[in-house]
């Protein structure tokens, strides 16, 4: 079964922008991020090219799939700080594209999400 996240990252003013898509199916890593960074591409490339999925336990060095290196990403490629993810339900890369990244901040926050990790708050979202 298909899995995706969107890499969010820490802009100026604090809030957080959409750069990156990833999906991920039993064939590999498949996304698209944000034009105008070179970082951002290289990291892109990176993750698309360079990445194998993860071990199925710390014993072993059988690898599980490409879906379970969502999982660990989700986890581990955030810090917080500069950079945030999320798994979003998973679609095509350009739809997912279109989705989270083209689409102005107020209308994602109608799209469910499929695990516990969610987006950073909006600094101009009412506090609770």
């Amino acid at each position: 079964m298909a899995r995706a996240m969107v890499i969010f990252e820490r802009r100026a003013d604090a809030s957080w922008q959409p750069t990156t898509v990833i999906l991920a199916t039993g064939e590999g890593l498949f996304g698209k991020a944000l034009p105008g960074s070179p970082d951002r591409d290289v990291r892109l490339d990176g993750y698309l090219h360079r990445v194998v999925p993860p071990r199925i336990s710390e014993f072993s060095e059988e690898r599980g799939s490409y879906e379970d290196w969502i999982g660990w990403a989700v986890s581990h490629l955030a810090n917080g700080h500069t950079t945030w993810t999320s798994e979003v339900v998973p679609e095509g890369v350009d739809a997912l594209y279109q989705r989270e990244i083209l689409i102005p901040a107020g209308a994602n926050s109608a799209i469910r999400k499929v695990s516990n990790v969610s987006r950073p708050p909006r600094r101009d979202a009412p506090s609770r």
